[in-house]
């Protein structure tokens, strides 16, 4: 009985040390992560697992990266270990849903984070996750109570306040999305991103010129973005500056030369500054590219 005793003490001490040695790889792999070094991370947190299979963190850990690296079937098996060992954790809930999104079952994927809120109804991730489906589903009504329930107790969450935002774009909500986009860039003044949507729904309410300055401060933070060039030159256009236009359209092109608009846009730039040759030649390229209206224009104006 004494011998059994103490092969019990020593059996205990063993997996007490497995755990503490699998807690350090945890700690080392989410280091690692954090630097960006997903293979050392990846080899910390399953060596975690071969120590010790009962702790959650090793395989939640790993399935965040392969969710990072879009190994979703892989995430997915690790997310279900985790929830097995503590289901009512409700980042582990979250995580499984987002990975069940990216698997194409949405509604596994509404389940999961249903479930998560439940656990957490305070979680803006998990409800923005939420609003996100609904959203894709073009179920907007739905997306928007979600995204209304975050901005309720967080009035300065931005990822909500964006996404409800292009919600209001959907519905036509003009006004509504301005003011969304407004507040969005007065939060995060340095994502061009916002800044140039927000110039698309002014360009779209017709107000050209201040179009045209988010368009140009979202070409200052980002001097690759295609799609801000793309949009200023349409602004531009409106307000018959076709030289100005010409050279936007131009600068897309340098930028990405596979944009069938932005070769009949300087097209048409062309024909109004008399360049009628330069202005075929880009409509041959518009075709080329595939777009639809660029042979009616070589029709008329071409022969």
């Amino acid at each position: 009985m004494i011998v059994f005793a103490l092969l019990l003490g020593w059996g205990s001490l063993n997996s007490l040390n497995a755990q503490r040695y699998a807690e350090d790889y945890i700690k080392s792999g989410t280091l690692s992560a954090k630097v960006g070094d997903l293979d050392q991370a990846m080899a910390d947190f399953t060596k975690a697992i071969e120590l010790d299979a009962r702790v959650p963190e090793g395989f939640y850990n790993r399935g965040l990266i392969y969710l990072k690296r879009k190994e979703f079937d892989l995430a997915a098996a690790d997310f279900a270990k985790a929830r097995k060992l503590r289901p009512e954790r409700a980042d582990i809930l979250l995580q499984s849903g987002i990975t069940a999104k990216n698997l194409g079952k949405d509604q596994e994927a509404i389940s999961f984070i249903r479930k998560a809120i439940r656990v957490d109804s305070k979680s803006p991730e998990a409800r923005f996750n939420l609003g996100l489906i609904f959203f894709e589903k073009e179920q907007f009504f739905a997306a928007k109570n979600q995204f209304d329930s975050i901005l309720l107790t967080k009035p300065e969450y931005v990822p909500a306040l964006y996404q409800r935002a292009l919600l209001f774009m959907e519905l036509e909500d003009e006004k509504a999305a301005l003011r969304d986009l407004n507040k969005c860039c007065e939060l995060a003044p340095s994502d061009p991103e916002m800044v140039m949507t927000r110039g698309t729904v002014k360009a779209g309410m017709r107000l050209y010129r201040t179009a045209k300055v988010d368009f140009s401060k979202a070409i200052e933070l980002d001097p690759e973005y295609a799609d801000a060039y793309m949009n200023r030159a349409l602004a531009t256009f409106n307000l018959m500056d076709w030289a100005g236009a010409e050279s936007d359209y131009s600068a897309a092109i340098d930028i990405d030369d596979s944009i069938p608009e932005a070769w009949l846009g300087r097209a048409l730039c062309r024909f109004n500054l008399s360049k009628n040759q330069e202005a075929c030649t880009d409509l041959q390229k518009a075709k080329e590219l595939g777009h639809k209206l660029a042979q009616e224009y070589l029709d008329q104006l071409c022969r």
